[in-house]
């Protein structure tokens, strides 16, 4: 199920500039600049719910996985 979850982001990710996901995290591309950049794109997301993203894992496409934490 979690390996369906993060290939549907993967694919959703592809095609944008704004990480894709929902309120518990998400994916973002290479496309979105440096390690840094990718981190304010996810912190940017994770702000709409009042969370802080947490990088959790890099994909064999470049694009890393975050979670919306607490």
């Amino acid at each position: 199920m979690t390996l369906l979850l993060l290939a549907a982001l993967s694919l959703a990710a592809c095609g944008g500039l704004r990480p894709a996901g929902t309120p518990q995290g998400g994916v973002v591309t290479p496309i979105l600049g440096t390690d840094e950049q990718q981190l304010l794109a996810a912190q940017g997301h994770c702000a709409r719910f009042r969370k802080n993203a947490r990088m959790a894992q890099t994909l064999d496409t470049g694009s890393v996985v975050f979670d919306c934490t607490w």
